[in-house]
């Protein structure tokens, strides 16, 4: 396999898009540098370069000299668009029995975990893990879209914005048979994208990814931007159902018709947005192809179509109402096309009917060839499925098939699929005390206490535990440090923190001072949070 270069890439992006300027095709775009970012809509302006026609047109093609500026300024104007709407979505998810052993814990702390000298930790359970992905807001009054196996078992969720304000989120409903999920932030005015249509997608189309390869307080990656091409459509991977195997009958409902991308998508970009050159969302980016876990070549994202549909839903009951045919097919093969004497290769084999089913009742039979869908071309299983999904239940469509050679129109009144995913709530546990809500706990620094750390002094209060994935641990406080401040007052024992600390509530933000023991101090400001 050739690897090229970056700069060869660019450049041979650059030369690629500047052939397809030459054709017209992109003309629209390549005379905007800016978007609106209040709405991301059409790209205005006329192509600068006309279609030459004739002989020799493409030799005596000339590339302008600002061409690689026009095409920055749109991709330019695109990130600074679509990033204002993207979030970054945090979640805690209940951790599970195993024996954690700590024999480096030092000997000072130990009594705190009632540990005798010499003898390692007991079994316990493990903390809170922690998860992250990204979202979407598609309202300006705080709902946002994001991938369904991002918020799996969230006991907590926190959207973090592009501002660095963070705000606790609600589960409104998730879909796992699509791989969507809603929740909502209680803010207002924010910046939304709007959704393009996937079904106009074309292979080879340029189109952008947004996302947070780093989360859980880790800014290094956050809201990193990535741009490719659609590389194929209507891929089937599976991956939906395998995740639905402890329940087959909620599987067996699963749509499974991503775009595949070579925009990079790392684990932390699920949820986010897939947008077009008009800023528009075209998908929802949820998947990698990867031996390893990480990116390889291969992105895929859900069609926005079908986004839309099960969002519009989850925003009005917090389920999704699928549309339902009541039959099941396979794909068409050269040997199918030729016994049922199909003018193409393409379509899909009704294999069996539901008796009583929609299907059923619109007469169709095992054998039949279906073909479109209200006038949409049907493929396979994840097209028709889409479509349906779309369309939702009692409403009529009209079906294209093929029965014995001839073609015929066959109308349909959808019924509805019999499942429903109804939300669970992520729970939250409220703290009773200040020390829990900000993820730390502290004990007086004695004269021992202060020997075993390497303090010069004793007096005032050492932190003794963190909890895993709290503030505290966020923002780098470890066991072992003295807080010297609470908000600007001198800690001078644990009863003093604990008193500079009374009346913190969800949400506030406290100011500390740490010190380590080579007496190097820095400022910490945490936000309380209940577990």
């Amino acid at each position: 396999m050739l690897n090229i270069s970056s700069s060869s890439k660019a450049t041979a992006i650059l030369t690629a898009m500047a052939m397809v300027v030459g054709l017209g095709v992109l003309g629209s775009v390549f005379r905007t540098t800016e978007l609106d970012a209040r709405a991301p809509g059409d790209l205005p302006g006329e192509a600068s370069l006309q279609e030459q026609d004739g002989p020799g047109a493409a030799s005596s093609f000339e590339v302008p000299q600002d061409l690689s500026q026009r095409i920055a300024g749109v991709f330019v104007g695109l990130a600074e668009s679509v990033t204002p709407a993207v979030v970054q979505v945090e979640v805690r998810r209940p951790g599970t029995p195993s024996s954690m052993s700590m024999p480096n814990l030092p000997e000072p702390f130990r009594e705190f975990f009632d540990i005798p000298g010499g003898m390692n930790a007991p079994s316990q359970p493990i903390p809170e893990e922690m998860a992250g992905g990204t979202g979407f807001v598609i309202s300006s009054d705080g709902y946002i879209l994001t991938n369904a196996h991002v918020v799996d078992q969230a006991n907590r969720i926190v959207v973090n914005l592009v501002d660095r304000t963070s705000h606790l989120a609600e589960l409104v409903g998730v879909d796992p048979t699509t791989d969507l999920a809603v929740i909502k932030v209680d803010a207002g005015k924010l910046p939304t994208l709007s959704f393009g249509s996937s079904r106009d997608l074309r292979v080879g189309e340029p189109v952008m990814a947004v996302g947070n390869p780093g989360f859980s307080g880790n800014q290094s990656l956050d809201y990193t931007v990535t741009t490719g091409i659609v590389s194929a459509l209507g891929r089937p991977l599976s991956i939906i159902r395998q995740s639905l195997q402890g329940d087959p009958e909620l599987a067996g409902y699963a749509i499974e018709n991503f775009i595949q991308t070579d925009a990079v998508i790392n684990p932390g970009n699920s949820g986010g947005p897939l947008v077009n050159l008009q800023g528009r969302v075209v998908g929802v980016n949820s998947a990698i192809e990867s031996s390893d876990g990480h990116y390889q070549g291969y992105g895929f994202a859900i069609p926005a179509d079908l986004a839309k549909k099960v969002a519009a839903d989850l925003m009005e009951r917090g389920w999704v109402r699928r549309g339902w045919l009541g039959i099941s097919v396979t794909g068409i093969s050269a040997e199918d096309a030729e016994v049922y004497r199909l003018p193409r290769v393409g379509g899909i084999l009704v294999q069996d009917v539901v008796k009583g089913g929609p299907a059923d009742k619109a007469g169709l039979k095992a054998e039949d060839v279906l073909l479109a869908v209200n006038d949409v071309p049907v493929q396979d299983s994840g097209d028709l499925q889409e479509l349906v999904a779309e369309l939702g239940p009692g409403v009529r469509a009209e079906l294209e098939l093929y029965r014995g050679g001839r073609r015929q129109l066959v109308p349909v009144l959808l019924g509805e699929a019999p499942f429903s995913s109804q939300p669970r709530s992520p729970s939250t546990q409220t703290a009773n005390d200040s020390e829990a809500l900000l993820g730390m706990t502290v004990a007086d620094l004695t004269p021992d206490l202060a020997s075993d750390l390497g303090f010069d002094q004793s007096g005032g209060v050492v932190v003794t535990q963190v909890t895993p994935w709290s503030s505290a641990m966020r923002k780098g406080i470890a066991p072992g440090l003295k807080v010297k401040e609470v908000d600007h007052t001198p800690i001078r024992s644990a009863k003093s923190f604990r008193q500079a600390l009374s009346g913190l509530e969800e949400g506030h933000v406290v100011t500390m001072e740490m010190e380590t023991p080579d007496g190097t101090s820095r400022i910490v400001n945490l936000r309380a949070e209940s577990r």
